[in-house]
């Protein structure tokens, strides 16, 4: 077979253009560690390696979503511990003051300035921001200022009872706010069903237990009020059905006294027309709880019926204060578990991560060995194709004249 000299020359050229782009793609696969560095290397390859790296960026995004989470959080269960606090320190002094016995003014004002600051610094508590500047307690209006006061001491809240969330996976979401009602309002006075107290008028020195409800089949939601007669009678009136339960019963200090489920009893000397209420539970949040323990010091009146009054209020305060109390637990639980929804996530997206960047390294990273093996290859052959071509291109009739 003849060959022309253009010929020739053409599929010497493209011989050595090959080997030269050979060349060049070893050479990007040696600096870039990979196999597949354009869609053309390898289409089906370089499409798996595409939805490899899609699903680790949105592992990536779940992951700053869950630090960030992670941060809310952490700094919400810091200050309901701080909360917390706060209400066991009001506990303690209202320990104190139903204990006291004889109270002085110089004691009462000192309970009341503790008081007051301590109404301040959970009020701080519950407008608390964080980093961003957002209100953590205010539900999902993060830039509303949750709790304000009036003139007369009474807060209000101003957020939503909503909640804002991050998604740290494709199928789960954790809330990362709170509504501030469900920390210092919604909270059910008394033991959670009902609550018992005196009317401000008594003249005795009766005190009212809270007892127990025992029979919560035959307890019925209303507001009950016991209205002495005489000092040794009473009535049972319900003021939610306008209807008397019970009339001239005799009163023994200290007895049960047991009517729509529950059981209470009441100690001390009566006044006639003295009154004891057993109504259902209503809100007794712990703004509540502290304005009322700072109502019945500022009202103090020193006499026996006073002094029965203000045990009264601080008893009521301690259990309304347990309510609280548990509240705020049940709610740093809930933190808890959220945080720990998040760490456990983080834990199978690291194995998730680590599966995934393997599988890419197996499609897409290069054999080092084999390619410094193919790249020498295909430079032996290019110096092998020149050669030839220079020693092809010297030949001519001359040369053997």
């Amino acid at each position: 077979m003849r060959l022309s000299t253009s010929l020739f020359y053409s599929r010497s050229a493209d011989n050595i253009r090959q080997q030269t782009q050979g060349i060049s793609d070893s050479q990007i696969q040696l600096s870039t560690g990979k196999r597949i560095n354009t869609a053309a290397d390898d289409p089906v390859g370089a499409a798996r390696v595409l939805t490899i790296n899609d699903e680790l960026a949105r592992i990536e995004q779940f992951n700053r979503n869950g630090d960030l989470a992670e941060g809310k959080l952490s700094f919400e269960e810091s200050t309901l511990a701080s909360v917390d606090n706060v209400l066991q320190r009001t506990r303690e002094l209202s320990l104190s003051i139903a204990n006291i016995g004889a109270l002085n003014d110089d004691s009462r004002q000192a309970y009341l300035s503790e008081l007051r600051e301590l109404q301040g610094q959970l009020a701080a508590l519950a407008n608390t921001q964080d980093s961003n500047g957002d209100f953590i307690f205010a539900g999902s209006l993060g830039t509303v200022q949750p709790f304000t006061a009036d003139a007369a001491g009474v807060f209000s809240y101003n957020g939503d009872l909503g909640d804002a969330s991050v998604a740290i996976s494709n199928t789960r979401q954790v809330q990362i706010s709170h509504s501030g009602a469900e920390i210092f309002q919604r909270i059910n006075g008394g033991n959670g069903t009902y609550r018992v107290d005196t009317t401000q008028t008594n003249n005795g020195t009766g005190i009212i237990d809270l007892g127990t409800l025992v029979d919560p089949a035959a307890y019925t939601p209303a507001n009950i009020s016991l209205v002495f007669t005489g000092p040794d009678s009473y009535d049972i009136v319900n003021n939610t059905t306008a209807t008397t339960l019970a009339t001239n019963q005799a009163y023994v200090s200290g007895d049960a006294i047991t009517f729509n489920g529950v059981s209470v009893s009441i100690e001390g000397e009566i006044a006639t027309g003295d009154t004891f209420t057993v109504n259902s539970s209503e809100d007794q949040g712990s703004f509540d709880v502290l304005q009322n323990l700072i109502d019945g010091l500022e009202g103090f009146v020193n006499s026996d019926g006073g002094r029965a009054r203000l045990i009264q209020t601080t008893e009521n305060a301690l259990h309304d204060l347990d309510q609280n109390i548990a509240n705020i637990s049940e709610q740093r639980a809930g933190v808890g578990v959220r945080l720990n929804a998040i760490s456990t996530q983080r834990d199978e997206f690291i194995s998730k991560d680590i599966l995934l960047q393997s599988l890419r390294s197996e499609i897409e990273d290069v054999d080092l060995t084999e390619a410094i093996t193919d790249f020498n290859n295909r430079l032996l052959s290019l110096q092998a194709a020149q050669q030839s071509f220079a020693r092809v291109q010297s030949l001519s009739l001359f040369n053997v004249i």
